[in-house]
């Protein structure tokens, strides 16, 4: 998924990369993702979209359920 980002010395000495899906932070690199061959990527990205729309109060209740779901309440 890294591509050309990061040397293979870099990705061996880093075992998991980290993603805010935020504003690009310093020393930070912005790579293009194929949804459809990472879906449980999309999946988290999607579900994090979702919490951001709710959390500013449109929902009277929002939680995660115990598949790690996003529950809104109305």
């Amino acid at each position: 998924m890294v591509g050309d980002k990061m040397t293979k010395l870099e990705y061996l000495e880093n075992k998991w990369i980290y993603t805010d899906f935020g504003s690009p932070k310093e020393k930070s690199f912005l790579i293009t993702i194929d949804i459809e061959k990472h879906p449980k990527l999309a999946l988290h990205y999607f579900k994090h979209l979702i919490y951001t729309y709710f959390s500013n109060g449109v929902a009277h209740i929002m939680q995660r359920n115990f598949t790690d779901d996003i529950e809104v309440w109305f």
